[in-house]
């Protein structure tokens, strides 16, 4: 059964066309219109209004019809993410938007308590209004980033599967591609292959498929979130990246290989084909190891700092807008000795 989303035209061919329908209704309207002006029973402010309405309908259709020509594809973005994401999730939504598919943030849901404020804990507008859906999961209690995670990610496949999407584009809330222009390239990689992940490392003890990025047929990837939720809360051992290498790896799943970056995704690391191609980083790592090991800030660009610049502590957010206005070495020495 054919999933995808398909709207009529107005004379019954199967893809709507916006303009196609503005036209036709300008040529129904058009002679009603103006023979009622004339008569006088239609008055001036009203008859400009009927075809402010008409440019309004138009406008409208053609950004509905954008969004839905994005659900016709085959492949669909997922960005799981959560609050700790939001200073690097617009620069990311930002790069992803660029691919030109149906892009789902998929949010872990803050609110755990009632009575809580909306700025401190959901993304900003501006990030929210680049994604073509917000998906917010329901609240779970967990500590840390694994069980929020992979229900945030059950979400988003599960979505995609449903709206008849092949495959699923997996990129987490703060990463960003640097060279989206070139994501045809890793299709073609992928060939007729299930995944092809950010790195990957199956022919060792303890398999590794990086989840941070990938590429990779919805079916697949609904089995092996499906199967990780079944054990999760009573046999929780292992993180999703050995999970997803074991679950390839046992169930003789093709894989494109890609190479491991010596230091994971702290910096950019050429070899690396997310990287070579894509430009894929990981701006949340990038940020606390440029501080740790005493390295230059990432610039500006790569920050979304939120309705009154709430994202970054005060202090920090001082020393690096110094440090951005002036490139002066003490305000660099500075951030790493907060």
């Amino acid at each position: 059964m054919n999933k995808k989303v398909h709207i009529e035209n107005w004379d019954g061919k199967p893809d709507f066309d916006p303009c196609s329908l503005y036209m036709y209704r300008q040529d129904w309207l058009a002679p009603k219109v103006v023979e009622e002006h004339r008569k006088g029973t239609l008055s001036e402010a009203k008859y400009d209004h009927v075809w402010e309405e008409e440019e309004w309908r138009y406008q409208n259709n053609l950004k509905d019809m954008a969004k839905v020509k994005k659900l016709q594809k085959d492949i669909a973005v997922i960005v799981p993410t959560h609050r700790g994401h939001r200073p690097w999730m617009k620069p990311c939504l930002e790069s992803h938007a660029a691919l030109g598919y149906f892009v789902i943030l998929c949010y872990d849901n803050p609110y755990k308590l009632p009575g809580m404020d909306w700025a401190s804990r959901m993304p900003s507008p501006d990030a929210m209004y680049i994604a073509d859906m917000v998906l917010m999961k329901h609240v779970t209690w967990h500590a840390g980033v694994g069980v929020p995670h992979i229900w945030n990610f059950l979400y988003g496949v599960r979505l995609a599967k449903a709206m008849g999407f092949k495959y699923v584009f997996n990129i987490n809330g703060d990463c960003i591609l640097e060279h989206p222009e070139n994501f045809p390239k890793i299709i073609e990689m992928l060939g007729d292959a299930d995944i092809i992940a950010c790195s990957s490392v199956l022919d060792q003890r303890v398999p590794f498929c990086g989840t941070m990025g990938f590429l990779a047929k919805t079916e697949m990837m609904d089995l092996f979130w499906t199967e990780y939720l079944r054990k999760m809360y009573h046999f929780n051992i292992g993180n999703a990246e050995t999970r997803l290498g074991t679950f390839i790896k046992n169930n003789n799943y093709k894989i494109v290989p890609t190479a491991h970056p010596k230091r994971g995704f702290r910096f950019p690391e050429s070899g690396n084909e997310f990287f070579d191609i894509l430009g894929f980083r990981h701006l949340h790592a990038e940020h606390k190891h440029r501080k740790w090991e005493k390295r230059t800030p990432l610039p500006k660009k790569f920050y979304d700092f939120g309705p009154g610049n709430i994202y970054i502590g005060k202090n920090e957010l001082d020393i690096l807008t110094k440090f951005w206005e002036t490139g002066e070495d003490q305000y660099k020495e500075a951030w790493w000795n907060l």
